[in-house]
């Protein structure tokens, strides 16, 4: 517990009371410390309010509140504190409805963030409403006016098991609109999002590198991807109403879109959640040539992909150039077998000739080693779960001559190699 004679420290510049699990509230007194410039309350996670008379802290430039998981509002007058630089958590009052109205003259609306046009760095707004008040409020906070934030983080609060009707969606979808950011913004987190539609807003980050669309169930389309030419980093999880991923409806209009490698600078790429995905495109289907691997567009820069729950995924770029991760649980090993077996410009390369780590795990129908892993000449890791019908390790395994650490666990009919390569 904070003394109230805290508010004694005049000449007070600097105060952290971070990963305090046992405060509750802040005395009122705090609000005395007329030359505080940092408050750091990370992770202070039974802390309920911020005090009530917070504007009074006029020269206040650090409020970090990130890990207050308990925090159920912010104060009224927040918005005065126009020197503020860094305020990673603003929460939404808890049990509003979609109308966005606050009653307590004490609670802050999320437009108290109207003048506060020096934030920077990390910001995430919890316990979004939704609705057309909702979002006349919301657009007051002028969040396209913040040009220092690098990443926006926008969480409604969880629906699960909630129907979420045509009307609703249309709500949310309309609240999302009024959330536009600055076009500088890094990286973009959306969490538990019930409309079908992404906001019309999304293609002008074109300096975005880092997307995250979680649990966001209703969603249908994904965003037109080749406008986000920055984009390093993409997760797409939850999202139960994926079908396709690419906003073209087949293989050829992004082959013709661009003359350059599919999003020439995406790094890490994680689909996990998604039980309706299909392909990257609508109007292609792996099974209609054998050979479809050699027309398909690449991922030039790919160092980590996660493919999680997707068990319908069938159809998608290749990523020959992979080198940190590769992540298969239950899920299908047609790309990846398309990958190994892709023909390059450059004869001297093997596909996924630097991929330094795999786990597979959940696939049930892999009986043994594909051949085509004897090319993994950097492989250092090696996990295979279960995965009931794996019978044979070898040959395969024996050409990995790189590989330092191997899991095999869950796979009861495998069998060992003995000293001459054989099944044992």
């Amino acid at each position: 517990m904070v003394p109230k004679s805290i508010g004694k420290l005049k000449h007070l510049r600097y105060l952290d009371l971070s990963e305090n699990g046992d405060i509750k509230r802040l005395p009122n007194s705090i609000t005395k410390l007329q030359n505080l410039q940092t408050l750091k309350l990370s992770y202070c996670e039974d802390l309920v309010e911020l005090p009530r008379d917070l504007k009074k802290l006029v020269n206040l430039r650090h409020l970090q509140n990130y890990g207050c998981d308990s925090l159920t509002h912010m104060p009224s007058g927040l918005g005065q504190l126009t020197y503020l630089h860094t305020l990673n958590e603003f929460v939404v009052k808890k049990g509003i409805d979609s109308t966005g109205k606050q009653h307590n003259r004490h609670v802050g609306g999320l437009n108290e963030l109207m003048e506060l046009n020096n934030l920077r760095g990390e910001l995430s707004i919890r316990n979004l409403g939704y609705g057309e008040d909702a979002s006349l409020e919301y657009k007051d906070a002028k969040l396209k006016e913040k040009q220092h934030l690098h990443h926006l983080k926008l969480l409604w609060p969880e629906r699960s098991g909630d129907h979420v009707d045509a009307r609703e969606a249309a709500d949310y979808e309309i609240t999302l609109e009024s959330l536009q950011p600055h076009p500088n913004l890094k990286e973009l987190s959306l969490i538990d999002y019930k409309g079908v539609r992404l906001a019309s807003w999304l293609p002008s980050l074109t300096t975005l590198d880092t997307l995250l669309l979680g649990q966001c169930e209703k969603i249908e389309n994904v965003l037109p991807l080749r406008q986000l030419p920055c984009l390093k980093s993409l997760q797409l999880v939850g999202l139960f109403s994926l079908e396709y991923v690419s906003d073209n409806n087949n293989v050829s209009s992004d082959l013709l879109a661009s003359q350059e490698p599919l999003m020439s600078n995406l790094q890490s790429l994680e689909l996990r959640g998604l039980p309706n995905l299909k392909g990257w495109w609508k109007d292609h289907h792996v099974e209609e040539e054998d050979d479809s691997c050699c027309s398909l567009p690449l991922f030039a820069c790919l160092s980590r992909l996660v493919i999680e729950d997707c068990p319908k995924l069938t159809s998608m770029p290749l990523y020959p150039y992979l080198k940190e991760q590769l992540v298969l649980v239950k899920a299908s090993l047609k790309s990846f077998q398309q990958t190994l077996m892709m023909s390059t410009a450059d004869s001297s390369f093997s596909p996924l000739s630097n991929l330094t780590s795999i786990l597979l795990s959940g696939i049930q129908h892999l009986q043994s080693l594909l051949e085509e892993l004897t090319r993994l000449t950097s492989l250092e890791t090696l996990y295979i779960i279960d995965c009931p019908k794996l019978k044979s390790l070898c040959p395969a395994i024996l050409h990995l001559t790189f590989l330092q650490k191997l899991m095999i666990s869950g796979c009861e009919e495998v069998d060992i190699c003995d000293n001459a390569g054989n099944s044992t």
